[in-house]
C-alpha cells in the first residue's frame, strides 16, 4: 500500500511539472531493512511499466513510520 501511494504521489508531482513517470529517467528507492525484494520487484514492475525502465537504485535504509520512500527524476516532454 505504501509503495502504491508513493507512485501516486510521484505521478501527482510529475503532473504538476507537466511531465509524468513515463518520462522518468532515474528512480531512487529506499526500503525498510528486511523488505521482501521479490515482492518489491513484482509490485515495482506492476506500477512502473515504461520500456525501457528508468535507471534504479535500491537502498535499504530505515525510515521511522515508512516502509518505502521513492524519488524520481523526470524529463520534460517536448
Amino acid at each position: 500500500a505504501q509503495m502504491r501511494q508513493c507512485f501516486a504521489n510521484l505521478e501527482a508531482v510529475a503532473a504538476a511539472a507537466d511531465t509524468s513517470l513515463a518520462h522518468a529517467i532515474r528512480m531512487g528507492v529506499y526500503l525498510e531493512p528486511g523488505t521482501d525484494l521479490a515482492e518489491y520487484n513484482r509490485v515495482y514492475r506492476l506500477l512502473m511499466t515504461t520500456d525501457p525502465a528508468p535507471a534504479r537504485t535500491t537502498i535499504f535504509s530505515p525510515f521511522p513510520g515508512f516502509d518505502v520512500e521513492i524519488d524520481a527524476v523526470c524529463v520534460l516532454p517536448k
